[in-house]
C-alpha cells in the first residue's frame, strides 16, 4: 500500500511533546505537597513510553526527522520542574523551620543547575550541528539521484522560461525603442534639410 495515502498521519509532536512536559512539571511540582503523585506520575510515563514508541514505529508515517532538536526542549523543561520543585520545597522547609532540610535542599539546587550546564556544554552541540557521518550519507544519497533531481526542477520551476520571456520581451522593447530613436532621427535631419533649402531659396 501507498504510503501517501497515509500521509496526513503523522505523530502531532506540537500536541503530544507540550503534554507530557506539562504532565512532568505538574507531578513534580506536586509531589512536594503530595508525594503519593509519583507513583501515578511513574505509571503515566511508563504507559506513555510504551504507546508512543509503538504510534512512532507502527502507526504514523514519518515524513521528517528533525535530528533530536526536540531534546533540548524536553531537558530544559525537565531541569526547570526540577528546580521549581526543589525551591518549592526550600520554602515549605522553611517554613516548617527545619534548618537541616533546609541546608540540604540548597546543594541540591546547585548540583542541579551544573548538572544542566554540563550538559548543555556536551550534548547541546550535538543538536546544534549535524554529524559530518550524516552530511556524507546525504552528498552520496545526492549524487546517485543528480538526473532525477535535475528532472524534477525543470518540470518544478517555470522561471527559467519566464525569464526567457522577459528577456525576449526587453529585447522587443529595445528594438521598437531604437526603431523609434531612429525615425525621430530621421525627421530631424530631413526638417533640417527642408530648413536649409528653404533659406538658400530666400536668399
Amino acid at each position: 500500500m501507498d504510503d501517501s495515502s497515509y500521509s496526513t498521519y503523522t505523530f502531532p509532536y506540537h500536541t503530544e511533546v507540550p503534554r507530557v512536559l506539562l504532565f512532568g512539571v505538574l507531578g513534580f511540582t506536586c509531589s512536594t505537597m503530595a508525594p503519593l503523585i509519583l507513583p501515578f506520575l511513574l505509571v503515566y510515563l511508563f504507559l506513555a513510553y510504551l504507546v508512543y514508541r509503538n504510534q512512532i514505529l507502527n502507526v504514523y508515517v514519518t515524513e521528517y526527522d528533525t535530528g533530536g532538536l526536540y531534546w533540548p526542549i524536553v531537558h530544559n523543561t525537565t531541569i526547570f520542574s526540577l528546580v521549581l520543585t526543589q525551591i518549592i520545597a526550600l520554602g515549605v522547609f522553611g517554613m516548617k523551620e527545619s534548618p537541616i532540610a533546609s541546608s540540604l535542599t540548597t546543594p541540591l539546587i546547585i548540583s542541579t543547575l551544573l548538572f544542566n550546564e554540563y550538559c548543555g556544554q556536551r550534548f547541546l552541540p550535538t543538536f546544534q550541528k549535524t554529524p559530518t557521518k550524516i552530511i556524507i550519507e546525504m552528498d552520496r544519497k545526492d549524487e546517485h539521484c543528480k538526473e532525477e533531481m535535475y528532472q524534477k526542477l525543470q518540470s518544478s520551476y517555470c522561471q527559467f522560461r519566464s525569464k526567457n520571456l522577459n528577456l525576449h520581451s526587453t529585447s522587443e522593447c529595445s528594438n521598437k525603442l531604437q526603431s523609434v530613436l531612429g525615425s525621430a532621427e530621421m525627421g530631424d535631419a530631413a526638417r533640417a534639410e527642408d530648413l536649409k533649402n528653404s533659406t538658400s531659396a530666400l536668399s
